[in-house]
């Protein structure tokens, strides 16, 4: 076919992935596929992934606005590029921090506005400002919330990531958080003094951060 082809695996549910050497590449392989394969399969170029970032210590009013006002709040606090809410900056997370009454978010958005805010480290909320990092993607497993594999992988046993004990977390009922990996690590290293009152999934987790 003429097409610069760099691998070819299989994936989960019988898709097949494909890596190409070039955008022409790509449009040239679906273009052929198509023409082979007909309707028969579905075709499709994954998305690329955009920049997150973690916004910390957002007040509670602000934090309670809805996603679309406090978005705008942002961009119109903090004009650093070409930015509209929606597609090009949304949030993907919200969480409270239990110790400063704070709110913290993930925010994915486009590379010119994400090089901006790191490059300034603060935006204003508000009345506030915040500081801002980059979000690393970490992988954590939906079974046991431990790092570096997935659910599908687990051997472990399941763990809430609300209270960490064994049932899902769509099942608790427990009003106090407590996360499993800081938990385990107190225990594992005899630590006096690791703050275990969160999810296993809060974004400024003792473990997670040491990631």
């Amino acid at each position: 076919m003429g097409i610069g082809v760099t691998k070819i695996r299989n994936a989960a549910k019988g898709a097949i992935i494909v890596g190409c050497n070039s955008e022409k590449d790509i449009e040239k392989f679906k273009e052929a596929a198509k023409k082979e394969l007909g309707g028969k399969y579905k075709i499709e170029v994954p998305k690329k992934r955009m920049p997150r970032v973690n916004v910390l210590g957002i007040d509670q009013s602000d934090a309670e606005l809805g996603d679309e006002e406090l978005l705008n709040a942002i961009i119109n606090q903090n004009p650093l590029g070409e930015i509209g809410a929606g597609d090009e900056l949304r949030i993907i997370h919200k969480y409270t921090n239990n110790k400063t009454e704070k709110v913290d978010i993930i925010l994915e958005m486009n590379a010119e506005y994400f090089k901006g805010i790191i490059n300034r480290g603060m935006i204003n909320i508000g009345y506030k400002r915040c500081k801002v990092n980059e979000y690393i993607r970490v992988i954590q497993c939906l079974k046991c919330c431990g790092y570096g594999h997935m659910a599908k992988e687990c051997k472990k046993k399941i763990a809430c990531r609300n209270c960490g004990e064994e049932h899902n977390h769509n099942e608790c009922n427990s009003t106090d958080y407590t996360c499993i990996n800081c938990f385990n690590r107190m225990n594992k290293f005899n630590l006096q003094n690791i703050d275990i009152g969160h999810k296993a999934t809060y974004s400024r987790c003792p473990c997670y951060q040491k990631i």
